[in-house]
């Protein structure tokens, strides 16, 4: 009897952002199928298999990239402070364009496929929910930074997949999102002001990250829209947060957008639509009840 073993190597994936929330998620799900390493650039991932690079240093991010000749990066690494880039145009065209830009030009040099993590930003909100095919229109400096991004990748002539989503939360050890920026001020009895006339689609990072290797395990290129299943607006969004954590409503405040005072426009109707993603992968995100009970049972399981 004759016995052949095929050896078929495992495909390398290397995820830019590797300490933020998506990032974080993306690296954990990551070893089932792929090897992976996790890039950072100021705080250091509970990782073992991690590099330190800075997308703005050209050299590193070419020296880090053509060492480790991934077949596949997901490029999460960006900055996302809406309000921060508005007054910082410069510093966030720098990391969020030229960045990629520098992520795009390893890329080619190794043929890695390319995943870009993109946002609902990149439309006007003015006829929300969007599919892939809608027209953009992003109206702040961030969107515009990423729809830039979008760009750099779309015409790289790489195989690559641009992935949009939105208003992630989850567990996050080094930065908060809205979730966790609710539960906190409720927890200690602080109002806090959330939108009315801003509506998207909340989204449990934990299952985009799981939905993203799901679409590359597919070998899917193009772009996807991965989401919640829910369209909300902010506020309503706090009140289920509070229901599920069990936090007194009353310090939640409703104010709209120009009340708000927000330094960058929002895209006021938004939300993205994910038939596309449903359909081809047969897999349906979760809604906000859903991702709010898998959080709070990670948190008690800290």
């Amino acid at each position: 009897m004759v016995i052949i073993l095929l050896v078929v190597d495992m495909e390398k994936i290397l995820v830019t952002g590797g300490a933020g929330l998506l990032g974080s998620k993306l690296i954990n799900l990551g070893p089932k199928d792929f090897e992976t390493v996790a890039c950072y650039n100021r705080n250091k991932p509970d990782f073992d298999n991690i590099r330190e690079m800075d997308l703005t240093d050209r050299g590193r991010v070419f020296k880090v990239i053509e060492k480790e000749k991934p077949d596949i990066i997901i490029h999460t690494a960006a900055l996302t402070n809406v309000d921060y880039c508005e007054e910082h145009e410069k510093e966030a065209w720098k990391i969020n364009v030229e960045g990629t830009k520098n992520v795009v030009e390893a890329a080619k040099r190794v043929n890695a496929k390319m995943v870009y993590i993109s946002t609902e930003y990149v439309f006007d909100g003015e006829h929300g929910p969007y599919s892939e095919d809608d027209e953009t229109n992003p109206l702040g400096v961030y969107a515009k930074t990423k729809l830039k991004g979008e760009g750099e990748v779309k015409n790289s002539g790489l195989d690559y997949m641009i992935i949009r989503t939105t208003v992630l939360y989850g567990m996050d050890r080094y930065k908060q999102n809205f979730v966790t920026w609710v539960i906190e001020n409720l927890k200690n009895d602080k109002d806090i002001k959330a939108v009315t006339d801003q509506y998207g689609s909340p989204s449990f990072a934990d299952d985009v990250a799981r939905i993203i290797i799901e679409l590359i395990k597919n070998r899917k290129t193009g772009i996807y829209n991965v989401v919640g299943s829910d369209i909300v607006n902010r506020y309503e969004f706090a009140l289920r947060i509070a229901k599920v954590f069990n936090l007194n409503t009353k310090f939640i405040k409703p104010v709209t957008t120009e009340e708000s005072k927000q330094k960058s426009p929002r895209p006021k109707k938004a939300g993205l639509r994910t038939d596309k993603t449903q359909n081809e992968l047969k897999i349906k995100p979760m809604g906000i009840e859903d991702g709010l009970l898998k959080m709070k049972e990670q948190m008690e399981n800290e």
